[in-house]
This record gives C-alpha cells, sequence and structure tokens, in this order.
C-alpha cells in the first residue's frame, strides 16, 4: 500500500483536492442546471416565436389570398368598366341616331302636313273647277240646244223653201 500511495494510486488524493473536485463538481452541477435553465427559456422563447412565426405565415397567406382575390375583383371592376364604356359609347351612338331619326320623323310629319294642305287646297281647287265645268258644260249644253233648235229650224225653213220652189 505504501508503495501504491507513494507511486500516486488512487487513494492517494488529499481531502483538500477531494474537496475541489467536489466544488468543482458543484459549479459544474450549476452551471449545468443554469443551462438548462437557459435552455428551458430559450426552448419556450423560440417555441413562441415558431408560433408567432406560424400565425405570421398564416395571416401572411391570408393577405396573399385577399391580395389575389383583390386583383382579380380589380381586374372584372376594369373589364366591367370597359364593357361600361363600350356599352355608354353604343348608347350615345343609338342615342344619336335615335335623335336623327326623330328629326327626319318631324321633318316627314312636316312635309306631310304641308302636301295634307295643298292635297285639300287641290281637292276645295278640284270640287271649284268641277262646279265651274259643270256650270261651263250646262251653259255649252244649252247654247248647243239652242243652235241646234236654229239649225233645225233653219233646215225646217230651208225645206220649206225648196217645197216652195218645186
Amino acid at each position: 500500500n505504501a508503495k501504491l500511495s507513494a507511486q500516486g494510486g488512487p487513494h492517494s488524493r488529499t481531502n483538500a483536492e477531494v474537496s475541489r473536485l467536489k466544488q468543482e463538481a458543484a459549479r459544474w452541477k450549476q452551471s449545468y442546471e443554469e443551462m438548462v435553465r437557459k435552455h428551458d427559456f430559450q426552448q419556450t422563447v423560440v417555441s413562441r416565436f415558431e408560433k408567432k412565426t406560424m400565425a405570421l405565415e398564416q395571416r401572411l397567406e391570408e393577405i396573399r389570398v385577399q391580395a389575389s382575390k383583390q386583383k382579380l375583383l380589380e381586374e372584372n371592376v376594369r373589364k366591367a368598366e370597359e364593357e361600361t364604356a363600350k356599352a355608354k359609347k353604343e348608347l350615345d351612338e343609338e342615342s344619336a341616331k335615335v335623335t336623327l331619326q326623330r328629326e327626319a320623323v318631324s321633318a316627314a310629319e312636316a312635309r306631310i302636313e304641308a302636301l295634307e294642305r295643298s292635297c285639300e287646297e287641290h281637292r276645295e281647287a278640284k270640287v271649284s273647277a268641277d262646279l265651274a265645268l259643270k256650270a261651263t258644260k250646262k251653259v255649252n249644253n244649252e247654247r248647243v240646244q239652242e243652235l241646234l233648235r236654229k239649225i233645225q229650224k233653219m233646215e225646217q225653213q230651208q225645206h220649206q223653201q225648196q217645197q216652195q220652189q218645186q
């Protein structure tokens, strides 16, 4: 045993060294426990960070979906505005055509009224002319009758004169 102690065998350690090793072990244990506490704290922080990150990623995805929907809505609105503008232009063109047609109808109605007045004047003139013609025919007919009587009378006189001369 003496030989082992002198050579620094397993029992050769002193109490001071054992005490120092125990203190070192206690520091290591305390350091380990501190590291475990820090690790647990960091794990908690990381867990909260991960939850917040996941929530933010989910919110980001929702925002992307909303942005996509918004873009689609904006595109639909743009198309609707284009269609509305096109329809308005067509409506304006049709309104212009209708206005021209109304003006043409008004002009035609004015011409029709003028023609109707003219026709009425011609009818009245025709009636007057018919009456004048009738009166003229009557007068002419009376003259012809008178002339025929005169001719007949003259023929009778001539016939009588011829008979007297015979």
